[in-house]
């Protein structure tokens, strides 16, 4: 079992396309993951 964590946003700040650079690679991975059978 592998975990993948990734930064909430700052309750003090809006979202913005930049939070996609978190959310996007790491969501990425854990697909390919649970795709590889991980």
């Amino acid at each position: 079992m592998k975990l993948v964590t990734c930064g909430l946003p700052y309750a003090n700040g809006k979202l913005h396309i930049g939070h996609l650079r978190t959310y996007v690679p790491a969501d990425v991975y854990v697909r390919f993951l649970r795709m590889a059978g991980e």
